[in-house]
């Protein structure tokens, strides 16, 4: 499951269901579609296999005080975060929250939308709830994260959420950060579960290792693209010099652009004619 709550994620999105499909997995992927997404897009993503789920945008008491009070002058945050509804940011990325309260399934598994499959990993649902990939240590990354839906846990983390006071003082929160702290004394007592991250997951911070990074492509299963540079907002050459500590984000933006006009060529089989293929040659 993912969360579509901007248009301009219908590219990434195709990508996903692409990668997915050639995965055979064997479970349904669902969105949690927000009414700002138009009628076109809610259709492209149904005819590329995606099941969807219409909620409302959510977002903490705690959050909307905190856009309140900073000064629209200030570029760093607000870049982040957007100052408008119609803006990028994470000002929409907190409605993931109530996948926690979908209790018409067993288990969730809760990615971001810049994520790519690389493999199967139908396997993840075995794994015990709370399950995340391991950031750093003591601490774990949201963008792929499994658990049991459940009306109180949704509900605590709701109570949570509006009354949140940032650990770390020095920076805007994010969702990222909520659920940290939210799920910290499970994962410190072991009652979650963290993946470590070099097993099949990588989050691009191995660019002080580039010659790891390449080594790992051939075991990774799960691909994400964390910060700004999101291959459909800035283009990136496609020819990889693994050598280079950004070999390795070049060849995910390659796969990327891959997918994404495999998906586009399916997409027209059906009738959409608004979507046409990116040429490789003239991306920049």
């Amino acid at each position: 499951m993912s969360l579509f709550s901007h248009n301009e994620y219908i590219y990434p999105l195709l990508a996903l269901m692409y990668s997915w499909k050639k995965t055979q997995s064997k479970y349904p992927y669902y969105l949690l579609v927000t009414p700002n997404i138009s009628a076109e897009n809610k259709e492209i993503v149904q005819s590329i296999g995606f099941h969807i789920i219409e909620t409302e945008e959510w977002q903490p008491q705690s959050y909307k005080m905190m856009c309140a009070q900073i000064s629209k002058q200030v570029k760093d945050f607000w870049q982040w975060h957007g100052a408008t509804d119609e803006d990028k940011g994470w000002r929409h990325t907190f409605t993931k929250f109530k996948a926690f309260g979908l209790t018409q399934f067993d288990k969730i598994l809760l990615l971001d939308c810049d994520i790519l499959i690389l493999k199967n990993v139908d396997d993840l649902f075995e794994y015990p709830s709370i399950t995340s990939v391991s950031w750093w240590k003591g601490n774990f990354c949201s963008g792929c994260l499994l658990f049991e839906p459940n009306q109180k846990l949704w509900e605590k983390l709701e109570d949570f959420s509006n009354e949140y006071v940032r650990t770390n003082q020095g920076f805007p929160y994010d969702d990222y950060m909520v659920l940290k702290d939210f799920f910290t004394e499970d994962i410190v007592n072991n009652r979650g579960h963290l993946i470590p991250k070099t097993d099949f997951f990588n989050l691009f911070d191995f660019k002080d290792n580039p010659e790891k990074s390449a080594a790992l492509w051939q075991d990774i299963r799960i691909i994400h693209m964390t910060g700004q540079t999101k291959p459909w907002r800035r283009g990136k050459p496609v020819n990889i010099d693994m050598r280079n500590e950004w070999g390795f984000v070049l060849l995910w933006h390659a796969y990327y652009l891959q997918l994404l006009n495999n998906a586009i060529k399916e997409l027209q089989q059906h009738g959409f004619n608004s979507l046409s293929e990116i040429d490789y040659e003239k991306w920049d």
